[in-house]
This record gives structure tokens, C-alpha cells and sequence, in this order.
């Protein structure tokens, strides 16, 4: 971890034995150019973040996982150019990219993070449903106070924010779970049937833009801690947020989670 952190080196071959690039390992260097080897299968958070000379990268042909912030804010960047092995892209792997005019990623991936592409790149797809590969929503350009989102989508990794004119947002119970950062004090939030796991701060609200309601359905069995939470400006850690109104059914998962929270909750049909 962090062995080339602010080196000066500026090209490496990795040798072909190499199996893991770890976290940090080359954050803030003047790296500008590296080639993989053909053993490596996961490249670590934030491994290349912040390196503002790397131009250009090999990633070989057998890089399975890039996890969260991997190659952010890697400036001269012009192509991202992903072999077919890679099956996980993490949040902010390769955000403030934003140089990339090219972007190629392989079909297999199974799990995208969240803002995992520079916004500029993003930007200029169209559609009002932006899609990766039919099932990843990526951003939405749809300008309308109730977002319904496709049930198509199986995951979502984009923001839905009240800056945006939201009043409501629906989602689909194709989203097996609601990641970290999806929603941004949306007066009101659906949940349909389906959906199963709700991760720590996904939902966040503001004191003067509240989450008035969220509607959870039995599906949901994991909620975890500040799922839902109260922004405090970046102040330290924090806290769950409880001046909502809950709509579930009784005696589901999230009529316990209301409970023990003492947020207030009603049952639905």
C-alpha cells in the first residue's frame, strides 16, 4: 500500500507475476504511462488517484476487479480502453477523467459503482435514460418533478437530487440494491417490490429539503446503519436520519428498522 505514493517515477512494466496493485500504491505520482501484466487481477482504491501526467494505460488482458476512485482525477487521460475480463467497476473509478473521449467497456461487467465515468464523457450520451449495456442507469436527463426509473435497470449509479426539480422518485424492484450516494433530499422516495438492500448513506436528507417520505416494501431485508441520513455539511460522521414518515407493510423488515430508530411509520396494503 502507498509504495510509490508522490513518487517521481514517471513509466513502469509491472512484471507478469503480478496479481494485485494495492490501495494508494501510485496516488499522486508523476506517472505517465504503465502496462500490465497479464496476471493482474485487481487494481486497488484510489491505486492510481490523482496522478494528473498518466496518459496512457495497458490493462492487459486478464484485470478483473478496479475498485472505488482507482484512476480518479487522472487528467491526461484521452481512452479508457477495458479488456472483456473486468466484471467490477467501482464508485468514482474513473471520475474527473476529463480528458476521455473514448470510453469501451466490456459487456461482462457485473457490478458498476457509483459515478464510476468522467461527467464530461457522460454528459454527451443521450436518451432520457442514460443505459451502459442496457441495465446499468448511468444519468438521467429526463426533466421531470416524479422520475420513474425503467425497470430495466439493475442498478443505479447516478445521483437523483431536489437540485435537479425532483419531487419523487420511484424505484424499480430490478435495483437488488440502492448504493450509496443514489438520492439527495428527494421530498419523496418509492421503493417497490423487489428491491432487497438499502447501503449506508444512499438515501440523504437536508433540513431544508427534507425526505418527507420513503416507501420500503417486505423485499428489503438489509437496511444498513444511516442508510438514511441527515447531512450535516461534512462535519465529522453523520447520524441516521429519522424525521421521515416510513410506509411499509406490518411486520416487515422496515417496520423493525423504523422501530428501533423511533422514526415514524405507517402500514400499507
Amino acid at each position: 500500500k502507498r509504495a510509490f505514493y508522490f513518487s517521481s517515477l514517471k513509466q513502469i512494466n509491472f512484471p507478469d507475476a503480478l496479481e494485485t496493485i494495492e490501495d494508494e500504491a501510485f496516488r499522486s505520482s508523476k506517472i505517465e504511462a504503465a502496462a500490465f501484466g497479464d496476471k493482474l487481477k485487481s487494481i486497488g482504491k484510489e491505486a492510481f488517484g490523482y496522478c494528473s501526467s498518466l496518459q496512457s494505460i495497458d490493462f492487459g488482458a486478464s484485470v478483473e476487479i478496479i475498485q472505488d476512485d482507482a484512476f480518479y482525477n487522472c487528467e491526461a487521460f484521452t481512452s479508457v480502453i477495458l479488456p472483456d475480463s473486468v466484471t467490477h467497476i467501482g464508485s468514482g473509478a474513473f471520475a474527473s477523467c476529463g480528458g476521455v473521449e473514448d470510453l469501451i467497456v466490456p459487456d461482462r461487467v457485473e457490478y458498476l459503482g457509483m459515478e464510476p465515468f468522467p461527467s464530461q464523457w457522460v454528459k454527451r450520451q443521450s436518451g432520457d435514460f442514460v443505459l451502459l449495456h442496457g441495465k446499468f442507469l448511468i444519468a438521467c436527463n429526463l426533466q421531470s418533478e416524479r422520475i420513474v426509473i425503467p425497470d430495466t435497470v439493475q442498478a443505479i449509479c447516478c445521483e437523483f437530487s431536489h437540485t435537479q426539480s425532483i419531487d419523487e422518485i420511484v424505484i424499480p424492484g430490478s435495483v437488488k440494491t440502492i448504493l450509496a450516494g443514489t438520492i439527495d433530499s428527494v421530498r419523496k422516495v418509492v421503493i417497490e417490490e423487489g428491491v432487497e438492500k438499502i447501503e449506508a448513506y444512499a438515501i440523504e436528507t437536508f433540513s431544508n429539503n427534507p425526505v418527507e417520505s420513503i416507501q420500503i416494501p417486505s423485499s428489503v431485508k438489509e437496511i444498513e446503519d444511516r442508510a438514511v441520513f441527515e447531512s450535516n455539511g461534512g462535519l465529522g460522521r453523520p447520524d441516521n436520519a429519522t424525521g421521515f414518515i416510513l410506509m411499509a407493510k406490518k411486520d416487515s423488515y422496515a417496520v423493525q428498522w423504523a422501530r428501533a430508530l423511533n422514526i415514524t411509520y405507517d402500514y400499507i396494503e
